[in-house]
């Protein structure tokens, strides 16, 4: 008599490839999920650092004394680069340009789900540039998503730093001193 012999996976085997399986997802998954919110802080902090370091730019090139960045904190914050006073540039929906070129400069909650901007160290919310030598206003602004945050500091002398203030840690960014 002739017998066919079944190949395939024990019972055993099965449900020990299972509970692999799981182990490596409950360890992968929150580990996951706080390596996304970290980039997704850090991305905010680096945008919103690149973006005092354009409006730098262009108040010197453009010998304009009233480009300023201007900050609309809440829930759906955003910051705007402009050169218009804070009556015109109201709100994150109102045309924020420079020249009245139309482009509107800057960045919002809605490219950082769940990042909020907090403590912003500026005098009516405004970081006023100089056109002479890229100067600016001492100051700070904090993003915070969940227990880590990062800051943006500036310097009269139009110096921009990006740092995680103590207790926090984000990759690739210096504690602030």
């Amino acid at each position: 008599m002739f017998y066919m012999r079944w190949q395939g996976f024990s019972l055993l085997e099965l449900m020990v490839a299972i509970m692999v399986l799981a182990i490596l997802l409950t360890v992968g998954i929150p580990s996951y999920v706080q390596f996304r919110e970290d980039n997704t802080l850090s991305s905010a902090g680096r945008d919103l650092y690149g973006g005092v370091l354009l409006a730098r730019s262009e108040s010197t090139k453009r010998h304009n004394e009233d480009v300023k960045v201007l900050f609309f904190g809440g829930s759906s914050w955003c910051y705007r680069i402009t050169d218009l006073d804070a009556a015109t540039c109201d709100s994150c929906s109102a045309t924020c340009d420079i020249d009245g070129d139309g482009q509107t400069r800057g960045g919002d909650a809605a490219s950082y789900s769940g990042v909020q901007m907090s403590n912003i160290g500026y005098p009516d919310d405004a970081l006023l540039m100089g056109s002479l030598r890229g100067t600016m206003l001492d100051g700070s602004i904090l993003l915070s998503l969940g227990s880590k945050e990062i800051k943006v500091t500036t310097n009269k002398l139009g110096r921009v730093y990006l740092c995680t203030p103590p207790g926090t840690y984000l990759t690739g960014v210096d504690a602030c001193s």
